[in-house]
């Protein structure tokens, strides 16, 4: 990624320094990706020790979770692959990844059985599995794509799992990777078919969001959301002839808005 012409001396500087500090420590998978001091830097307002800090604490966990060969070495339980609602389903315009995540869920169900560390495991390898496409994208279309899309639908959403602790725990753990691992990887969020339940639930994942991430949320009712939210990633994103994005698997019930996407759309597989 070319990222010079648009940084300041100062900020250059910081990128080489905090790359001095920390180069010998990183893992070669790490060396390949060219934003990763940027990354932090920018995440931590080019405050060199917090960026210091919040890298450190990254190639520890790294190390931990085994994230260099994730996607080449860890077989993930059957469970949540067939019940975890969380994929990768396809690309937005720029060739930004977009993983959708149903929360209809049964996180009771699915915190019961698998293990804690096998549950982060997957998370991280859809997370890794979305960053490693970024580079196929950015071949394909020729400039850099360094974040992906995310999108949340509440379109089920009830009192009982709006309100239960396993599951609003769950939600906190996917954030927290999310934020302390890949900084500066959020294009954009949509919550879409949000309702009453949704004003319940969110408050208890609001006081975990960074600033810089809930600014990029956009948030689309239940009673409207489904048009709204077509007409917004159509406006936002889709080629008329070119559209890479699964969106059956959102519902969408409008039957004309449905035949024109399936039209255009091309499937994309995790």
């Amino acid at each position: 990624m070319t990222i010079g012409n648009n940084l300041t001396e100062e900020e250059k500087a910081a990128i080489e320094e905090l790359k001095r500090r920390t180069i010998n420590d990183i893992t070669p998978k790490m060396r390949q990706d060219e934003t990763l001091f940027y990354r932090f830097l920018k995440a931590r307002d080019f405050n060199l020790q917090k960026s210091e800090d919040m890298l450190r604490k990254h190639i520890v966990w790294r190390k931990e979770f085994q994230v260099d060969t994730i996607l080449t070495d860890y077989k993930p339980p059957e469970v949540l692959v067939k019940y975890l609602p969380v994929s990768l389903v396809g690309y937005d315009k720029e060739g930004s990844p977009i993983i959708y995540t149903d929360m209809a869920g049964d996180p009771k169900g699915i915190i019961g059985s698998a293990k804690k560390t096998d549950l982060i495991k997957y998370v991280i390898r859809i997370y890794e599995k979305a960053v490693e496409s970024m580079k196929e994208q950015s071949v394909k279309h020729g400039k850099p794509v360094t974040s992906m899309v995310q999108i949340y639908n509440y379109a089920n959403m009830t009192f009982t799992k709006a309100t239960n602790r396993k599951s609003i725990e769950m939600v906190k753990l996917g954030i927290d990777i999310f934020q302390d691992n890949y900084p500066e990887r959020l294009k954009v969020v949509f919550d879409i078919n949000t309702s009453f339940y949704f004003s319940l639930f969110f408050p208890f994942i609001k006081v975990v969001l960074a600033p810089a991430v809930y600014n990029k949320i956009h948030f689309m009712e239940k009673k409207n959301g489904k048009m709204i939210f077509l007409r917004l990633l159509m406006q936002m994103y889709f080629r008329r002839f070119l559209v890479e994005i699964v969106l059956i698997q959102m519902e969408i019930r409008c039957a004309t808005a449905l035949s024109f996407m399936q039209k255009q759309c091309l499937k994309v597989t995790i």
